[in-house]
């Protein structure tokens, strides 16, 4: 399974995403700070969610990595855009 979590570079969601990469699962990890996760099956996308700016980067990172597929990009996209507003 793959998983996407925010705030992977400490507290809950640096938490969640070592249980997750323990489960063997692949997880993408979105913070504005750098983690210290270090794991094969991690991937860390450095960034502010709450900037649009930045959104075209990681679709074009997930792009170039083939990671997630292109309908679970925008089902996130969507979910990001209505938390915002």
């Amino acid at each position: 399974m793959k998983v996407l979590i925010t705030g992977t570079a400490s507290g809950i969601g640096k938490g969640c995403a070592e249980f997750f990469l323990k489960e063997n699962h692949e997880v993408y990890g979105f913070d504005k700070n750098i983690s210290s996760i270090q794991h094969p099956k991690y991937t860390h996308f450095c960034l502010d969610i709450r900037d649009k700016s930045s959104y075209p980067e990681i679709g074009q990172k997930i792009e170039e990595n083939r990671a997630i597929d292109e309908e679970l990009v925008n089902k996130i996209m969507d979910a990001v855009k209505e938390y915002k507003g």
